[in-house]
């Protein structure tokens, strides 16, 4: 965006005259000097819209770039609005299948003591166990579908890295390799050779 802006600034100086001092001391054999001093004044005079042309192409450009920035920011906000709203819908899965699951072994806890009054059959039972274990499954995948959401709303925010996470893997350090490899001969094995094949191994490139 801030090469846009220069571009249009100096299209529209191409359409300033310049002016340009100069100035000469000479002495000659008899040590008697002289000293000239002169001033020129440029500019231009007739360019069948070249100029002209040239500033509105490049404030075409400028707002073409500017368009283009509010665009991708709109993008993102939406990316992230986006992403919350799955996060708040896997959050209220989570609660839902939480309930769930205390109330199908609460219901479990109810069938068993009416199988031992006779109310009921081991088939029943079996039910209503089946029922429990579908239910703690459903909550174990509503988890997953959460974790899932956070990762995605920080992929969104551009914060899903290795530093935000706390990983503990090398990080890649541009400064570090470009140190290591600026040296570096291209065929002689050397100790800057080493310490890139070093960096290589730590980032797991070899």
């Amino acid at each position: 965006m801030k090469s846009a802006e220069l571009a249009v600034e100096r299209a529209q100086l191409l359409k300033r005259p310049s002016l340009n001092a100069s100035g000469s001391l000479s002495v000659n054999d008899n040590g008697d000097d002289s000293t000239s001093l002169g001033l020129t004044l440029s500019g231009p005079i007739y360019q069948g819209g070249a100029l002209p042309s040239q500033v509105r192409q490049a404030m075409a450009q400028r707002d073409a770039a500017r368009a283009q920035l509010y665009s991708t920011g709109l993008s993102v906000d939406q990316q992230v609005g986006n992403a919350y709203a799955d996060l708040a819908v896997a959050v209220a899965s989570v609660d839902a299948s939480d309930r769930q699951v205390r109330a199908a072994e609460l219901a479990l806890r109810g069938v068993r003591e009416e199988f031992q009054l006779g109310a009921r059959t081991t088939l029943d039972v079996l039910d209503q166990e089946q029922e429990v274990l579908d239910a703690r499954t459903n909550l174990v995948s509503a988890i997953a579908d959460r974790y899932a959401a956070i990762y995605q709303v920080m992929d969104a925010m551009g914060i899903l890295t290795a530093e935000q996470l706390g990983l503990n893997v090398p990080i890649y350090d541009p400064a570090a390799y470009y140190n290591a490899v600026k040296d570096a001969p291209l065929r002689t094995p050397s100790k800057q050779g080493a310490a890139l094949d070093r960096v290589l191994k730590s980032l797991g490139k070899e």
